[in-house]
């Protein structure tokens, strides 16, 4: 999904495995986790999903804004004929980044979702234990990614 060069096929998969992160993080407050797949009860939309996610772990502002961004660029490309770059840059605002140069929107779009999915994957939704960011003190504008086994296994 991270290597796709599809807009499309990021902006769906990264959207499936973003509800499937909400589904963990939500199973993990629940006294009774297979409520959210039991097929007698009601299946819950990504937005019912979001909401229930919300009233459980109290996310900021900015993480609710980006999933309802991406379930909002998603549903774009599902129901409608949207341009997907301007999409993306409309449902997935960055204002910290520079105005867009001509001729590389794709680019742009396809960098801003799989970011976008990273960070709320990673950091905000604990989809992956043991994954962490370190803002390196000697190095402030870059950052490090490290993962060790022990992290991921618990051993």
């Amino acid at each position: 999904m991270l290597n796709g060069t599809s807009l499309v096929e990021v902006i769906l998969y990264g959207h499936l495995l973003l509800e499937q992160a909400l589904d963990l993080r939500i199973q993990a407050g629940f006294k009774r986790p297979d409520v959210l797949t039991n097929s007698r009860l009601a299946r819950l939309t990504f937005a019912q999903k979001m909401t229930v996610y919300v009233g459980l772990h109290d996310p900021n502002d900015d993480q609710v804004s980006l999933l309802l961004g991406f379930n909002r660029l998603r549903n774009r490309l599902a129901h409608t004929f949207a341009n997907l770059e301007d999409a993306v840059l409309e449902c997935l605002p960055d204002e910290s980044a520079p105005p867009v140069p001509n001729g590389s929107i794709s680019d742009i779009a396809l960098d801003r979702v799989q970011s976008v999915f990273l960070w709320l994957a990673f950091f905000e939704l604990k989809a992956i234990e043991g994954v962490r960011r370190l803002d390196r003190i000697d190095r402030p504008v870059e950052a490090t990614w490290e993962c060790t086994w022990s992290d991921i296994t618990g051993a």
